[in-house]
């Protein structure tokens, strides 16, 4: 996983998790990307994590 795309939880008001965010850590935590499994999350940002290494 990279350094510059996190995926990090989204919360509701009672405190549980209601998604995830993928997240550009290099444009002040931009939410590029919202998912409904941690697994289509990470798999988002290491494929952005792709497309941005070979640009």
């Amino acid at each position: 996983m990279s350094d510059r795309y996190a995926v990090v939880k989204e919360f509701d008001h009672d405190d549980e998790v209601i998604g995830w965010k993928v997240v550009d850590t290099e444009k002040d935590n931009w939410v590029m990307a919202t998912h409904a499994s941690e697994g289509d999350a990470r798999r988002e940002a290491s494929e952005l994590e792709r497309r941005h290494a070979a640009s």
